[in-house]
């Protein structure tokens, strides 16, 4: 480096003892080449230095890149599969709904058959049930009419109860009947 540069002299003076011994005569500026050589070595070095460098992070990146595109792919395949799974969950779920509120409808339907059916027996039984009623009001009319003076009671009355009773259970032998 240029931070540690010394005269070429100082750095090599067993080449400047060659020469002398090599018999070869002293230049004057044996000393200011030798230093200019030194640098042009160096500055050559540094120039191979840097290059090797620069080509070293060149493949780095390329591999980065690639490594990064790789990452891309990998990511963008993810989030697909990650898409058609929840698609495919969100359309099992709808199915099921719609499977379920279907089954609710069918089991409405057959309810409200069913309820029918319990409502038009409460209504034979209440209809049943009044015409009992009715025959115990007949009953219980006839033995307060027993026990009591029978004077008290006016006989356009009587006629009008019986023919009432009468009417009653013939309108209850026409329903029971038909």
């Amino acid at each position: 480096t240029l931070a540690h540069w010394r005269p070429r002299c100082v750095q090599r003076p067993h080449a400047r003892l060659a020469a002398r011994r090599l018999g070869r005569p002293r230049a004057m500026f044996d000393d200011a080449h030798g230093v200019f050589e030194t640098i042009a070595t160096e500055l050559q070095a540094l120039r191979r230095r840097r290059d090797e460098q620069a080509k070293a992070r060149e493949e780095e990146l390329a591999a980065l890149r690639r490594q990064l595109e790789n990452h891309r792919t990998q990511r963008r395949e993810g989030h697909a599969r990650l898409k058609a799974d929840f698609d495919a969950f969100v359309r099992r779920k709808v199915d099921k709904v719609s499977e379920e509120v279907e089954e609710l409808k069918r089991t409405e339907q057959g309810d409200d058959s069913q309820q029918e059916e319990q409502i038009s027996r409460i209504n034979a039984e209440v209809e049943e049930l009044k015409a009992n009623l009715f025959f115990v009001q007949r009953a219980w009319g006839k033995m307060v009419a027993a026990c009591f003076n029978t004077e008290m009671f006016r006989a356009a009355e009587v006629d009008e109860t019986a023919a009432a009773i009468k009417a009653a259970e013939s309108d209850l032998a026409r329903r029971c009947g038909a």
